[in-house]
C-alpha cells in the first residue's frame, strides 16, 4: 500500500471574513491578514530576539510560527526583570516547569514567551488558509473576491473613487467603500462595491490594467511589496 500523502482542499462554508486568516499569492507565498490590528498573536521569531510560541496539548509542547486570534487576556502571565529563559536550549524545560508549578500542564494552551515573560492563553484560534477566487494578478497586485467582514468588527470604510499605493494608482468610475486591513506582509485592502464598477490600475511605468467589479460584493486587493521595497 502506498504511503504517499496528498494535499487536498477542504470546502468550508463561512458567513463572515474571520478575524485572522491567510491567503496564498500566485507565487505560492503565504500572506497573514488581521481584519483589525487587535487581539492577535503572530508567532514568528523576531530577529536577534528570543521570542516564540508553543502550543501545549496532552502535556506536550509543539513549536508554532502561525498567526492566532486571541479574544481574551491570558489566563496566566509571569513577568520578571531578570531573564526567565537564559539559554534558548532550556526553553521547553523552563516552560514545562512553570506550567507544572501553576497546575496548567493538563490544559490546551497557546504559550508565548520572551526573555522576561511567559504567558498562556486558553482561547485561541489559528489563522486558516483561505482560497478566494482570483480576478486579477500581476507581480505587484492581486485581487480576490471575498466575503463580508463580521459586523462586530466595526470596520471604518472610506468612500472614494481612487487611491494610491507607492506610485500605483487605483481608479474607479464610481465611488466604492474601502478599508485597509492589517497585514504581516505587504498591504491588504478590503473593497465593497455599491454598484457595477469599472476599476483601472495604473502602474508607475504607465502600463495599466482594467477589471469590472460586480455590485454589492467584497474584494481583497493585495499589494505584495512591502512599503520599504516600494519606495
Amino acid at each position: 500500500m502506498s504511503s504517499r500523502k496528498y494535499e487536498v482542499k477542504v470546502i468550508k462554508e463561512v458567513k463572515y471574513l474571520p478575524h485572522v486568516f491567510k491567503i496564498r499569492t500566485s507565487e505560492g507565498k503565504i500572506v497573514k491578514v488581521i481584519v483589525n490590528n487587535e487581539d492577535f498573536i503572530n508567532c514568528e521569531k523576531e530577529l536577534e530576539k528570543l521570542f516564540n510560541c508553543y502550543q501545549l496539548k496532552d502535556g506536550k509542547l509543539k513549536k508554532t510560527d502561525d498567526l492566532y486570534y486571541v479574544p481574551q487576556n491570558p489566563i496566566f502571565s509571569l513577568k520578571s526583570e531578570k531573564k526567565l529563559i537564559k539559554d534558548e536550549k532550556y526553553t521547553k524545560n523552563v516552560i514545562i516547569s512553570t506550567l507544572t508549578n501553576y497546575e496548567l500542564l493538563d490544559k490546551n494552551l497557546l504559550i508565548t514567551f520572551n526573555d522576561h515573560e511567559i504567558s498562556a492563553y486558553d482561547r485561541f484560534y489559528k489563522a486558516q488558509l483561505y482560497q478566494f477566487p482570483g480576478i486579477y494578478g500581476s507581480e505587484i497586485i492581486e485581487i480576490f473576491e471575498a466575503i463580508p467582514p463580521n459586523p462586530e468588527e466595526q470596520l471604518r470604510f472610506e468612500r472614494l473613487d481612487s487611491f494610491e499605493i507607492n506610485g500605483h494608482k487605483i481608479k474607479f468610475n464610481k465611488r466604492i467603500d474601502i478599508t485597509e486591513l492589517y497585514s504581516i506582509q505587504g498591504h491588504v485592502y478590503l473593497i465593497y462595491t455599491i454598484a457595477m464598477t469599472d476599476m483601472t490600475i495604473i502602474y508607475p511605468d504607465g502600463k495599466w490594467a482594467g477589471r469590472i467589479l460586480d455590485p454589492d460584493k467584497y474584494y481583497l486587493l493585495l499589494y505584495k511589496q512591502n512599503q520599504k521595497e516600494g519606495n
